[in-house]
């Protein structure tokens, strides 16, 4: 049976640094934090009030995958989440497959049968792995929710090796001049590779982080394990901003037909098609952005501060495309080199002492 929740929670509204509020309560000795992502205190009040009547709710006894799987879709909901179209999709195909068995039924081997099944039906690794890990987030958030004891397990199959695309400038301007006559699209292009921030953080801007008087961009919290940048603009980035605020109707920078834009993902693919660049995805334009810091030669720190990741990541994925990369080691390992004393190259030396037939 689940346990009732604790209800006598001192749930207070702070503003954290970035000028942000936040919700923030005692657990178990341990702070806990839920922003309401709103600087606007009457928005953040009415957060409070329905984050509370939510943490009132009893959990449900001997809930199922599904439910859980519900609970946990309808919670990133609330919090607005970018990506909410993704975690619906997997939680769909869980539920599918292991909606009516409880949590306590998951084994190893229901894991390894669900990725078979999912690869008879063509699905690849990625997507398989993408599936098991919104199931996993689910059972860990109800058990954060006192529901049940979260069930343990491996991934099945391993992670698809690291996809290194990247685009270059005249790609990347091909692909702005084909979204010309989607000016949505057009600002998101602009912005996600002139910021270097991944599609949620970019759709997820709103003009009162922009701040023209500093000339800075506030992406906001980070999600996860995912960082978010302050950066400064760009003289071009700041023109086309400005321009775009001019037209603005939402709190939102990338906005639609008056409403904020949740995912790029489908108008992306269709103008990267028309561009003849299908390989273009928006995560590529991150990689692009980072490809191109490294090829210009500056500071790895720097670089890796304006992406919002840390410099081993940064290096060991991107410090490839340095133009002096490993030039020192090839240089110690010339061959060429060795023989000093007669100053000529030893294949030289070989074609002069031949003999002629």
């Amino acid at each position: 049976m689940g346990r009732p929740r604790n209800t006598t929670f001192n749930y207070k509204l702070k503003r954290n640094r970035s000028g942000y509020f936040e919700v923030k309560w005692t657990d178990e000795g341990r702070t806990k934090t839920a922003s309401s992502g709103s600087k606007d205190r009457e928005a953040a009040e009415l957060f409070l009030a329905q984050f509370v009547e939510r943490q009132r709710i009893a959990p449900p006894e001997q809930p199922i995958v599904s439910l859980i799987l519900s609970g946990y879709y309808e919670e990133k909901m609330f919090e607005g989440r970018s990506s909410i179209e993704d975690i619906k999709r997997n939680c769909t195909n869980i539920s599918r497959h292991m909606g009516k068995i409880f949590p306590h039924q998951i084994s190893q081997n229901t894991i390894k049968d669900y990725a078979k099944k999912r690869g008879a039906e063509g699905v690849g690794n990625a997507s398989i792995r993408q599936d098991l890990a919104t199931l996993r987030a689910a059972l860990h958030w109800a058990e954060r929710e006192k529901w049940i004891i979260a069930p343990k397990f491996k991934m099945p199959v391993a992670a698809p090796e690291a996809r290194q695309e990247w685009a270059t400038r005249e790609e990347v301007s091909a692909l702005i001049r084909e979204a010309e006559q989607t000016p949505h699209l057009s600002l998101f292009i602009t912005l996600a590779i002139s910021a270097g921030q991944r599609k949620g953080a970019v759709c997820d801007l709103t003009w009162d982080r922009v701040d023209f008087d500093r000339n800075r961009i506030d992406f906001g919290k980070d999600v996860g394990n995912k960082k978010r940048s302050f950066i400064p603009m760009s003289k071009g980035l700041r023109e086309t901003l400005e321009y775009y605020k001019r037209l603005a109707t939402t709190d939102h920078v990338i906005e639609y037909h008056g409403k904020p834009v949740k995912d790029v993902k489908k108008a992306f693919k269709r103008c990267a098609d028309r561009a003849g660049l299908p390989h273009i995805t928006p995560h590529v334009l991150r990689h692009s952005a980072a490809t191109w810091i490294v090829m210009e030669g500056i500071d790895k720190a720097k670089g890796a501060r304006y992406l919002g990741m840390s410099e081993d990541v940064f290096e060991n994925i991107y410090g490839k495309h340095a133009p002096d990369y490993l030039d020192s080691v090839a240089d110690a390992l010339d061959v060429t080199k060795i023989n000093h004393a007669s100053h000529e190259k030893p294949y030289l030396k070989l074609t002069k002492n031949r003999k002629s037939p």
